[in-house]
């Protein structure tokens, strides 16, 4: 039942995305806008006779009925008339709007509403392609004045997300957990850390953005779990000090009775045993998981059949998948028992969802025993992450300075090399595109790991910053924005051996900040050089705006996310490739130089739109770093 209900909503927003009044929020103009952030929420009246309108030509009629998708009203939702029904927006305070031609309801804070005036139809595939979005639960919105980002804060900024572009959201471990490490020390797979909220939160959540078209990922963590508050580590240790070799829990992590040497071995220190047990190498405190155990599996079968069939998610994150059998010694070993593992969660999880977007990390380069090619081929994961256009060393043996891969290296490269970086971009595009061996490519430029590319490598630059976007949105595949990228947030390490600067508070408001606050420690929020969403959201020329456009510009042509790559020309810097999928061509130029270039229409095409970090485009005239999109 939850399946269909899925596939419901899904066709509805495909109605929805086409209307004149698109999901248009609390105090709604009726100029074509998404929906607005905010809280709040219902269920809608009956919606019309033919439920799964689709408009694929953007000629606002479903294609199946011929139904004018338009809105009525007098296209002022405080006055009444508009949507007066049970939860309008003529009543103070009452975020909740009433779209009469879908019959549904959208939740929204008027402030957070960002325009969608001139922006292009998309054409909605229902799909595990689209447009992703890295949310640090913790960091991101707050919803009770905690200090402390929550589910309800999240579900509050959907209309936001979907207004921005984003159709899924990954969201770091919501699991109960410390509340240190950003949740990757987890204490019960099967519970919410209590002060991101209930899992009635969730699953409200989850509801909501499935009825804005938004797919949801969590997050899993199975390497290890956490020393504190763990019931498996404690009945483990149990058994170990007793000596109850047939408990199931006796093999649960790797324990040894004195210390084995090495870095990743810690004495038990919460229960105070004689015991040593094998712990994460990324921090101490979280001890791995035996991953070949049949009762660790089975414990772990129940977790993603919790997730997937019990609570819905349409997707899972699995970190550092590489690390599963870190004890191995012998690299082939290891990559073969890690990529096992991998299968068998798939295998496990498409039990319940046949459709299951599974995304692993391998925090590695391309080539080599472990790199990410092999797990590409060798696993039934729908996609890893490529690391070499987001973040990481070009060379094999990773003894190279750590970089920004190829986006941020030939941008800082400059227009002196424009002719070699159009070249260098099409090449890593196609590198991506033939590693990932059929599997979808899931390009970014950092996430919650790393520094952020617009403070480390670019300085807050905003004509860099846009361009770096651009250029990611335009790569076949998933693309993954870190939360605050939008806003070119502050993010990059200065304390040792601490993550904290790289996912400070979402600055929502630069009047209004709010602060993390974890075991009574808060977290460092540097908003220096950086305006909030609010302030961007007023001004069509921000960072904000442009990674709206450029998202829109992808979902706009499905074959810019899906198709096949193939290089026309590379006329002094300016960059045309033609995508093709399901017989239908799109061409995107690119002016990887820093003056105004004269370009012509490919044959058969018209100028569609184009992302201009400064400056306007014609179809003939294409700004310094500008693309254009002709179909």
């Amino acid at each position: 039942m939850k399946k269909h209900l899925k596939i419901f909503a899904s066709l509805l927003f495909a109605a929805v995305l086409a209307c004149t009044c698109l999901l248009s929020g609390c105090g709604g103009k009726n100029n074509g806008g998404e929906g607005e952030g905010g809280s709040g929420g219902g269920s809608g009246s009956n919606p019309p006779t033919c439920t799964s309108h689709i408009d694929q030509n953007g000629d606002n009629r479903c294609d199946k009925c011929g139904t004018k998708l338009t809105t009525s009203g007098d296209g002022d939702d405080k006055k009444p008339g508009d949507d007066d029904k049970p939860g309008d927006d003529d009543k103070p305070g009452d975020d909740t709007h009433f779209d009469p031609t879908t019959g549904t309801y959208t939740f929204g804070d008027s402030n957070y509403y960002v325009p969608t005036n001139g922006l292009l139809p998309e054409k909605f595939v229902d799909d595990n392609y689209g447009t992703f979005y890295e949310i640090g639960v913790q960091s991101y919105c707050d919803s009770n004045g905690d200090n402390i980002g929550d589910l309800k804060g999240i579900t509050s900024r959907l209309p936001y997300i979907r207004g921005m572009g984003y159709t899924g959201i990954w969201l770091t471990p919501i699991v109960d957990s410390w509340p240190k490490q950003y949740g990757y020390g987890a204490k019960d797979y099967c519970k919410v850390f209590p002060d991101y909220g209930t899992l009635a939160d969730f699953d409200d959540l989850v509801e909501k953005a499935h009825s804005l078209g938004i797919k949801v990922i969590c997050d899993l963590a199975f390497n290890h779990t956490a020393d504190s508050g763990c019931e498996w580590f404690e009945k483990a240790i149990d058994a170990r000090k007793n000596n109850r070799t047939t408990d199931k829990f006796y093999n649960f992590y790797h324990f040894a009775d004195r210390n084995p040497g090495g870095s990743h071995w810690e004495q038990d220190h919460v229960f105070n045993t004689n015991i040593w047990y094998e712990c994460s190498q990324y921090y101490g405190g979280m001890p791995d998981l035996n991953l070949g155990d049949k009762y660790v599996k089975e414990e772990l079968a129940k977790v993603i059949k919790f997730w997937v069939d019990d609570h819905n998610i349409d997707g899972i994150r699995l970190d550092a998948v590489k690390d599963y059998f870190s004890e191995i010694s012998n690299l082939a070993t290891k990559t073969q028992k890690n990529q096992e593992f991998v299968n068998w969660i798939v295998s496990e999880a498409k039990k319940y969802n046949p459709n299951i977007y599974v995304i692993g990390e391998v925090y590695s380069g391309r080539s080599g025993t472990d790199g990410t090619d092999e797990y590409c081929k060798n696993t039934n994961a729908s996609s890893y992450f490529w690391f070499e256009d987001g973040y990481f060393p070009a060379s094999a043996d990773r003894t190279t300075t750590w970089h920004y891969g190829t986006i941020g290296d030939v941008i800082n490269a400059g227009a002196n090399s424009a002719q070699s970086n159009a070249d260098k971009y099409f090449a890593s595009m196609q590198n991506m595109i033939n590693g990932a061996n059929g599997k979808i490519p899931a390009p970014f430029l950092d996430q919650h790991d790393t520094d952020r590319i617009s403070d480390k490598l670019f300085g807050h630059d905003p004509v860099k910053t846009k361009f770096a976007h651009g250029l990611l949105s335009m790569y076949t595949g998933n693309t993954f924005t870190y939360y605050g990228d939008e806003i070119s947030m502050n993010g990059k390490r200065t304390i040792k051996d601490s993550d904290e600067e790289r996912r400070m508070a979402f600055l929502w408001d630069q009047n209004n900040p709010f602060k993390i606050v974890v075991e009574g420690h808060t977290y460092v929020s540097n908003y220096t050089n950086v305006k909030g969403a609010l302030q961007q959201i007023a001004d069509e020329a921000s960072i904000l705006r442009y990674y709206q456009a450029a998202n829109n510009l992808r979902n706009a042509f499905p074959a810019i996310i899906r198709g096949t790559a193939n290089k026309i020309s590379n006329n002094s810097g300016v960059l045309t490739i033609m995508k093709t999928w399901n017989n239908q061509n799109v061409y995107i130029v690119i002016n990887f130089t820093n003056g105004n270039k004269t370009v012509s229409a490919p044959s058969g095409t018209t100028f569609k739109k184009a992302l201009c970090p400064t400056g306007t485009a014609t179809a003939t005239s294409l700004p310094a770093y500008s693309i254009a999109v002709y179909a």
